[in-house]
């Protein structure tokens, strides 16, 4: 309380002789005084009998030091919602703000406990005070106002390395003097460590061996242990560094001693697979695709189950698994390496391993790798299986590892003790601190690393990446060369920088935890981690943070570490400088699933494919994922019409009647049935309620499932099948799989420039059909115009100028390309179908069929519609664009990825990528529709909509659809209502025939058998009288109806738009242009007095409120059982019910 108050006075005086004190740095010389006295006075407090109250005092400060520390932190995430980037940019004055506010509040609670001593302590401990201070102190905060900012300079002045504070150090603890002094001896020791870089070490002398052959270094595992215990153990659980051969050496090793088995080493991204397959084929000194092959997504050498060893993705893998029963999916040992990350497809993979493991003993062999595991809890997971653990080889070279007290005697920093919060989050002035060391120790390996010696630092988010990286251009550039590196980063542009040789300047790549596991970076000898990485994190109460999971900033977890550790030390000795403490570092949290804060869709509907009860099987796993994802991705897909709940009686439900996919479902249903009844042995069935919710695969659900895509990608092919442009739709849903093929010219230290750049792309965009405002037809247009250019017979530098031309990625294009090739496979498995492969033809149909292809994307990710409420100044004061049209979220344009879509306001813009970035829901990739044409888009394309019976006098009727819980009514005119069912029930016929193709009951050319068994349905599919005999020209039909029905429905929007700016110009015609305020007794009278007056209904397909009075009492569904059309009667599902919506609606606060 004295130095507290002396502190005050001393302030006080700085403050009257004016700021230039602090600002120069006088600041520190106080602090480091105060701190003295502050320890004298304890010590003298301690010899006079009151040592308690000083301990009493602290062990008070560091609780509530904690707990206002969390509160702060649950803050600081609401206002990172609300506020953006700019908390990332605090600077040290607002630091210092905010931790006195917290040292205000210490003070108080402090004084309460102070209190509760008792009277005559105080007054004991008030003689102990120095005269001139005593009985001051309060009347000088009220003066002063200003006692929370003197809390916080002491707190940071009495800061040492075995003082836990939660200060944060300032930019005046670098300069030289006082505790801020660099320690000679440990610099000294780091500079005496590099010195050795080069030398030889009889340790890594064989190591260095294995470098100068041509397939570098082997690893240090120890392959005959290893060996041995896959052998002789069912799981073998391996937890090693990274780099000490695992991926290499154990399924070469299982092959070389049982020549015949067939292993599948799985791996969490594709590059690695494909690099991995490369590398062990090298060993063998044969090309990939003898005895070593690969499957990733977009292209495949060799076959899971033929080629002895295939390196796989996760999700390849599980693909595989899907399409063959348990007891027959061609595999004797399966890999899964970096286990430790977890994908989503890892949980299910893990329990489909166990349970065929349990049922047909000894006939397949599971080993785990990771950098580190839970072995004990992984072994329980594995009951009644045998398992074997393997650890840790020797690193190949020696990794220096310094902790923050040690970055901080490099630098001279004063040393604080970070404090974690149970959530792991991290605030924002922690990681402005954070930020403050990097740059000290950047500056460090500036002046004393040579050139060919790089440095990897490892940040969150692509913001600090960007920032970090203008800094070292500013304050570094003549020494450092920044190279950013994140999601979007091209990866041709990481490939040129590592390949660029170093001469004056050191490499500094600045990347988020992309660079943990992809390319090796041979010239890194330092890594610096920040220690901190963003991650989605679910809240369950916030219905957008299910289905749109905002990234967390938060501690990295120990595996993080571990990676990021593992960066170097391959090929030479490293440095690992990490911004946690030794502390900290027992304390990261392990690395979760990403299954508990993940959207599900993809992973609920293949589970459909291995059984009907999805949340019997998620019981199943390790981990469980969140019910209330699960309940929204069930919700999701039934509103797609991708699955049907047994229990909805209304529902024409399609039974899929193939063979193999019933073989296949059955006989893994029931190893699920009998392990849940093995671990539900004597409880009652009613305490699994959510277990027995079954539901069946429709024929749209088993196309889309059987793709390389997500559920809207794949839904894309699904509408091209139907629409007779399959090709069309396959390399749209590969342009918005893989993303854009368009690229801004990456310069982060420009903005403005990169600002320009970003224009020139869109007006290049802008020719491949721009007008139709659909970033997804561009991307096919400028795919098609690639393939064009190919087949010239241009060199490779000619195909890398044409590209470049045009800002076009060229390897993504290739990647386009390849997965289009992949999807054509897969779908030809499931169904067949006419591919275009003439480019003269292909580029006809996108000519012709412009508008289709729009509207099948945009139907794809209709659930995402935004309409746009604001034009571009008003969106940039609210911070977003428009509201959701079935989900209540808002939601604003990613002004830094090119587009053609302009967001104008009232119109409706489908993006096709949403994020969450900074509390924001942010939109790239998009399409943008007039309303009008949205909502026929809408009705044709939903699964099913409900209405009123139509009657002769008809003039509007009022449709319902229901989407994410939701629902939206739509009034048209008679005439476009029933065009609109008629191409349903087009649309109904092609199923029909894609049903009978998928059976391989017709074939495609069999146009009279088809004919035949559409005729013995004894449906009305509305086909005309003539073309009955030839259902080949269905999908024409629909599209050439579908193009009439549109350009209709502009002209009596345009039309009701002139009659709006002028009401007499036409009095015959009777519009509607109320979207918010119709309701049916409205639409009834202006009907009634058309008829009365003789007036002509306009057409019109706009979104209206619920209708007061609307029972309706007719269907129809995209089934290919019937027409789709039937009788519908009103059923509340258990957790399936749906709520009105007006999607056009005045804005609403912001979500």
């Amino acid at each position: 309380r004295d130095v507290l108050q002396q502190l005050a006075q001393q302030q006080q005086q700085q403050r009257q002789g004016g700021p230039h004190l602090v600002q120069q740095g006088n600041e520190r010389d106080v602090l480091q005084q105060l701190a003295q006295q502050q320890q004298q006075l304890q010590q003298q407090q301690q010899r006079q009998g009151g040592p308690h109250l000083v301990q009493v005092n602290e062990r008070e400060v560091l609780q509530q030091l904690a707990q206002q520390q969390q509160q702060q932190q649950q803050q600081q995430q609401q206002q990172q919602r609300q506020g953006g980037p700019h908390l990332v940019q605090v600077n040290e004055r607002d630091v210092l703000q905010q931790l006195a506010q917290q040292q205000q509040q210490q003070r108080q609670h402090h004084q309460e406990g102070m209190s509760r001593l008792g009277q005559q302590q105080r007054q004991q401990s008030n003689t102990q005070r120095p005269p001139h201070q005593g009985g001051q102190r309060r009347p000088q905060d009220q003066r002063t106002g200003r006692g929370s900012r003197q809390h916080n300079h002491i707190n940071r002045s009495s800061i040492t390395p075995n003082n836990s504070s939660n200060s944060v150090p300032t930019s005046a603890d670098v300069e030289n003097g006082g505790n801020s002094k660099r320690d000679e001896e440990a610099l000294q020791g780091f500079k005496d460590k590099y010195a050795r870089q080069a030398d030889d070490d009889a340790r890594t002398e064989h190591l260095r061996a294995q470098a100068a052959t041509s397939v570098g270094v082997v690893g240090t595992l120890d392959v005959p242990r290893c060996s041995h215990m896959i052998a002789t153990h069912d799981v073998t659980i391996v937890v090693t560094d990274t780099g000490t051969g695992k991926s290499t050496l154990i399924p070469k090793a299982i092959l070389d001693e049982q020549p015949t088995a067939r292993i599948a080493n799985a791996q969490p991204r594709r590059t690695p697979a494909i690099k991995l397959a490369q590398r062990v084929a090298e060993l063998y000194g044969e090309k990939v695709g003898e005895r070593v092959g690969y499957w990733v997504r977009g292209e495949h050498v060799g076959a899971v189950g033929d080629t002895p060893i295939m390196y796989v993705t996760n999700y390849t893998l599980f693909l595989h698994l899907l399409h063959n029963a348990p007891d027959d999916i061609g595999l004797t040992h399966v890999i899964f390496d970096e286990f430790h990350e977890r994908t989503t497809e890892v949980e299910v993979l893990l329990l489909m391993m166990k349970l065929v493991m349990q049922r047909y003993p000894g006939k397949l062999k599971l080993v785990l790798c990771s950098a580190t595991a839970e072995v004990s809890k992984w072994a329980c997971f594995f009951d009644d299986l045998t398992v074997a653990e393997y650890s840790k080889a020797n690193a190949m070279y020696p990794i220096h590892e310094y902790y923050l007290e040690d970055v901080c005697k490099l630098v001279g920093m004063s040393f604080v003790e970070p404090i974690m919060s149970p959530s792991g989050v991290v605030q924002s002035t922690q990681l402005h601190a954070i930020i403050m060391y990097i740059k000290e120790m950047l500056k460090l390996l500036a002046a004393t690393a040579v050139p060919q010696h790089s440095i990897l630092v490892f940040v969150p988010g692509r913001t600090v990446v960007e920032q970090l990286s203008t800094w070292i251009r500013d304050n570094l550039g003549d020494q450092l060369d920044p190279i950013p590196w994140y999601r979007d980063i091209e990866l041709a542009f990481i490939q040129e920088a590592l390949q660029r040789e170093s001469v004056t300047k050191k490499k500094v790549y600045v990347a988020t935890d992309i660079a943990e596991v992809s390319l090796t970076l041979p010239d890194v000898v330092f890594v610096i981690d920040s220690g901190t990485a963003k991650r989605p994190h679910i809240i369950e109460s916030n219905p957008n943070s299910v289905a749109f999971p905002p990234l967390e900033l938060v501690w990295e977890s120990s595996v993080n570490l571990m990676q990021r550790r593992g960066r170097i030390g391959r090929v030479q000795q490293g440095f690992f400088f990490t911004m946690l403490s030794r502390k900290q570092t027992q304390e990261l949290l392990p690395n979760e699933s990403r299954l508990g804060n993940a959207v599900l869709h993809e992973i609920v509907l293949h589970s459909l494919h291995l059984t009907p009860s999805p949340f019997l099987m998620f019981s199943l796993c390790r981990e469980e994922p969140r019910k209330v994802s699960v309940r929204l991705s069930l919700s999701t897909l039934c509103d797609g019409g991708y699955i049907v709940p047994e229990a909805d009686t209304n529902a024409l439900i399609e039974g899929i009647d193939n063979s193999i996919h019933l073989r296949v479902k059955e006989a893994w249903n029931a190893l699920i049935l009998s392990a849940h009844e093995n671990k539900s042995n004597g409880k009652n069935p009613s305490d699994y309620p959510l277990a027995y919710l079954r539901f069946n695969v429709t024929l749209r659900g088993l196309i889309v499932g059987g793709l390389p895509f997500d559920v809207e990608s794949g839904t894309i092919v699904f509408h091209g099948l139907v629409m007779g442009l399959t090709t069309l739709g396959i390399i749209a849903a590969a342009c918005v799989s893989c993303n854009t093929p368009f690229y801004v010219p990456y310069n982060p230290m420009d903005r403005k420039e990169r600002l320009q750049q970003l224009l020139q792309v869109e007006e290049v965009m802008r020719e491949f059909k721009g007008e139709y405002y659909n970033d997804a037809v561009s991307a096919v247009g400028a795919v098609i115009a690639y393939m064009a250019m190919q087949r010239e017979g241009l060199s490779e530098e000619g195909q890398n100028a044409w590209c470049q031309e045009r800002y076009l990625s060229r390897s993504r294009i290739t990647d386009i390309l390849l997965v289009v090739r992949q999807t054509k496979d897969q779908l030809a498995a499931i169904v067949p179908f006419e591919d275009v492969t003439d480019v003269d033809e292909l580029l006809e149909q996108y000519n012709e069929h412009t508008i289709t292809l729009s509207l099948m994307c945009s139907a794809a990710h209709m659930h995402h519609a935004i309409y746009v409420l604001y034009d571009a100044q008003q969106a940039e004061k609210k911070r977003y664009a428009g509201s959701g049209v079935f989900v209540n979220i808002n939601c604003c344009r990613d002004k830094s990825v090119p587009t053609t879509c302009p967001w104008s306001q009232d119109t409706v813009c489908i993006p096709f990528t949403l994020q969450t970035i900074y509390g924001r829901l942010v939109g790239s990739f998009s399409s943008q529709l007039r309303p009008e044409v949205f909502n026929v888009m809408l009705l044709l394309f939903c699964s099913r909509l409900t209405y009123e019976e139509i009657k002769e006098n008809t003039d509007i009727v009022t449709f319902e659809v229901s989407q994410s819980g939701s629902c939206v009514y739509i009034n048209c005119d008679s005439t476009t209502a029933l065009q609109l069912l008629q191409l349903r029930r087009l649309i109904c016929a092609k199923l029909c025939v894609l049903h009978l193709l998928m059976l391989r009951e017709v074939s495609p050319n069999d146009h009279e058998a088809t004919a035949e068994h559409l005729q013995k349905t004894g449906s009305d599919f509305g086909i005309p009288a003539g073309l009955d005999q030839h259902p080949h020209l269905i999908s024409a039909m629909i599209t050439s109806s579908l193009k009439k029905v549109v350009q209709r429905i502009e002209m009596g929007a345009a039309s009701a738009k002139e009659s709006m700016a002028n009401p007499t110009a036409n009095p015959d015609v009777e519009t509607s242009t109320s979207n918010n305020n119709s309701n049916n007794d409205s639409n009834k009278d202006s009907s009634s007095s058309s008829n009365n007056n003789n007036k002509k209904v306009q057409p019109l397909c706009n979104a209206t409120m619920r209708p007061a009075e609307f029972h309706p009492t007719r269907q129809s569904a995209l089934v290919f059982s019937s027409n789709g059309c039937a009788g519908y009667e009103h059923v509340v599902l258990s957790g399936m019910t749906s709520v009105p919506r007006d999607p056009y609606a005045s804005p609403r606060p912001r979500t």
